[in-house]
């Protein structure tokens, strides 16, 4: 005898959206978080430490605006609704070497549409972000695809320096 894994889904039940409400962009009055350290072993343990660590900060509002750009003509590019070459100041040598290996056929599954960009900052110097970890959301045709990526600055401006289309 075999168990079933068949499980019941009522398909009119609500989906409910799990995504933390987004936090304003620049805001300066951050909590503080604490988190309580205990060391040692066992319940005689007494050494208890308080850390506290600061709430990343928002990433530039220019590293925004050139991620969703440069988001928006990479999957013009995917579609063939632009020419490759216009990829290369925005991306350092090695991704734009890796993206044109990419399949030169014409797609069928429609064409993609970005929905989402979030950032979050990857590195600071000197209490500028210098590096932002770039996650977005596109649409193509009736499916939701993912990307991931890494902004740098290079040479002064940034770049895309690592990128993943899922």
């Amino acid at each position: 005898m075999t168990a079933s894994t068949r499980i019941d889904i009522d398909p009119t039940a609500p989906i409910v959206d799990y995504e933390p409400t987004p936090i304003e962009a620049g805001t300066t009055d951050r909590a503080v978080n604490r988190l309580r350290v205990v060391s040692g072993r066992g319940p005689d343990c007494a050494a208890a430490s308080v850390v506290e660590c600061q709430l990343e900060a928002a990433p530039p509002t220019a590293a925004l605006v050139f991620a969703d750009t440069v988001l928006r003509r990479v999957l013009e590019v995917s579609d063939r609704r632009r020419p490759m070459a216009q990829l290369r100041p925005l991306v350092t040598a090695t991704l734009f070497d890796a993206m044109s290996s990419w399949p030169r056929h014409t797609r069928t599954d429609g064409v993609a549409v970005l929905r989402r960009v979030r950032l979050r900052t990857a590195r600071e110097q000197d209490g500028l972000a210098t590096a932002i970890e770039v996650f977005a959301t596109f649409s193509r045709g009736p499916r939701l695809h993912a990307a991931a990526g890494r902004i740098e600055i290079v040479g002064g401006r940034w770049q895309f320096v690592a990128l993943q289309l899922g």
